[in-house]
């Protein structure tokens, strides 16, 4: 749920940076009961449709009680650019919320101008007599399949009486469920301060599912609510649908109640965060319309693609340099790749970056039926099992166990993920210590080619040795077998890795690194003494290479 966005009920106070959840339960009216909202209400998108004798439509107990026999009510899904005003009146009107609050409202709407369903956030204005006096905000929770929040629930001040906000929050909780929804969370402040809030989500139907102590401040924690649609999917609802993919096992445990199982793991400051990744995402957009960069214009998918593994490598070099200021900096530039991504997906109507975001999350979930469903993994071998055995229920049209592994991987880590493809069906040696055996039968096969015979020469790896040329081979065809056996021999090699848990990739980069760093020593020693590397003896860069090693730490070999 977003930290900036205002449950039903409740504002959230940020004016500060110190989060409050401020009541508005007095909008609301105990009178007003649920309505079952009949088909002729429009689905998201559907503008200008109100309903002038709205009782006709539905069972008059369900409307508001106190509206009058002559009055009409209508309900309007377009958001218009008049909204932002008519939204700031709405909102200051209540005389609940600070101007920050206020602000936050209106750039909900904004966003949604803006945005379209790209911007996740969906409104519902109520319409009485030809006027706007209240409406709500809802939409999609990124982090959870199928799982909906209600941002903002507002009615007009002289418009209360009518007891609007209940009977506005039913209204909301149909469309979220015709829109596919199954659960709808809530939250507030569980200082005594807002216990009219907490009852009036009792009231509503909602359960309590989670409180994260001292969520915004000192003996101000977070109380988290939750009500679920128990009807099936579109079952009797008659509102215009939209479809969801949930994961079987994520419905069986409520993400609230598996993030407050745990005392680390919490996400970021959504107040913080939010502002920032919007800023970004405004940035790269701006880069590529019309009068913006003309070398970010003409990017494609392809053309960016070498930046994006030049960061990729980068951000691996920061962390093994355990700077955190460097790896802060490369995670931003890999985060600007994968918005970049999406802005052009976007721009070429592939698909948009909430539906990047929401397919990551739902992924997550799904894969891990331990932690946010009923299922069972106690070890790190339970977690993989399991992970590729769900991964083959949501891909079952897959006819090899193979296919999937991404042709542009590293091939030393593609080496890895085959054999471990392979071992996830049981194809594997049974005892890790036979791979030895493997690659002696490998390399022997691999002299053959080279020396002639399998039997590998003696000869002792030292520098002071008479310097023998190396002689290509000249046979197309013996290169070709020779080259085969080598990769025969490094696919051995990725495959003792993976059976001892290390990545071969990562361990071949660590030691071209250290190899690089001991070299670059040689230079700046042949520098020091005012000599270039050709004037330099082999025995002379070795002795250096070698004092380099002696000064780093663990001298690591």
């Amino acid at each position: 749920m977003s930290g900036k966005a205002l449950a039903a009920g409740d504002c959230l106070i940020n004016t500060d940076k110190n989060p409050r959840l401020a009541p508005c339960g007095s909008q609301f009216s105990n009178k007003s009961t649920a309505c079952e909202v009949g088909s002729r209400l429009p689905g998201h998108g559907v503008s200008g449709h109100f309903f002038n004798g709205f009782r006709h439509l539905m069972n008059v107990s369900n409307l508001p009680l106190s509206l009058g026999a002559d009055q009409s009510i209508g309900l309007r899904h377009e958001v218009r650019d008049e909204d932002l005003i008519t939204v700031r009146e709405i909102v200051e009107s209540t005389g609940f919320f600070y101007p920050g609050e206020v602000d936050v409202a209106v750039e909900l709407v904004d966003e949604r101008l803006h945005r379209g369903d790209a911007s996740g956030y969906f409104f519902a204005f109520v319409e009485m007599d030809g006027r706007t006096v209240g409406y709500s905000c809802y939409g999609p929770i990124a982090c959870t399949a199928s799982s909906f929040d209600i941002f903002w629930i507002a009615i007009h001040s002289d418009a209360q009486r009518h007891g609007m906000g209940k009977w506005l929050m039913s209204v909301t909780e149909e469309l979220i469920f015709a829109r596919g929804g199954t659960r709808i969370y809530v939250e507030t402040s569980g200082r005594e301060h807002y216990l009219p809030t907490r009852s009036f989500y009792d009231r509503c139907g909602y359960q309590k599912v989670a409180e994260l102590p001292e969520f915004y401040g000192l003996d101000d924690s977070k109380v988290i609510y939750l009500k679920t649609n128990h009807e099936p999917q579109g079952a009797s609802r008659g509102l215009s649908s939209g479809v969801s993919t949930q994961s079987p096992a994520a419905s069986a445990l409520p993400l609230t109640e598996a993030i407050s199982r745990v005392a680390t793991g919490h996400p970021p400051d959504f107040d913080q965060l939010l502002p920032q990744f919007r800023r970004l995402c405004e940035v790269v957009a701006r880069l590529r319309a019309p009068h913006g960069c003309p070398w970010d214009r003409q990017q494609t998918m392809k053309t960016i693609k070498p930046y994006t593994l030049e960061e990729t490598y980068e951000l691996l070099e920061a962390i093994d340099s355990d700077d955190n200021d460097a790896i802060c900096e490369e995670l931003g530039d890999v985060l600007l790749q994968v918005i970049l991504d999406s802005q052009i997906a976007a721009d070429e109507n592939r698909f948009q970056l909430t539906e990047v975001v929401r397919g990551i999350a739902d992924k997550m979930i799904g894969r891990h039926p331990h932690v946010f469903g009923d299922g069972n993994a106690t070890t790190v071998d339970d977690v993989r099992r399991n992970w590729y055995a769900i991964k083959q229920q949501e891909k079952p049209a897959r006819e090899s166990q193979l296919e999937g592994i991404p042709l542009a991987l590293p091939e030393l880590a593609r080496a890895a993920r085959i054999t471990a493809r392979a071992a996830a069906v049981g194809y594997d040696f049974p005892d890790r210590r036979m791979l030895f055996d493997k690659l002696k039968e490998e390399l022997s096969e691999l002299a053959v080619e080279l020396f002639g015979t399998s039997e590998i020469p003696q000869v002792s790896a030292t520098v002071d040795a008479a310097v023998i040329r190396d002689e290509p081979i000249s046979d197309a065809s013996l290169k070709d077998k020779a080259e085969s056996e080598l990769g025969d021999v490094l696919f051995a090699l990725a495959n003792i890795g993976r059976r001892w848990g290390i990545n071969p990739e990562e361990a071949l980069r660590r030691s071209n690194a250290k190899f690089s760093r001991r070299f670059q020593a040689i230079e700046a020693a042949m520098k020091a003494e005012g000599r270039s590397m050709v004037d330099a003896t082999l025995r002379e860069m070795e002795d250096a290479y070698q004092a380099a090693k002696s000064r780093e730490p663990g001298q690591n070999r």
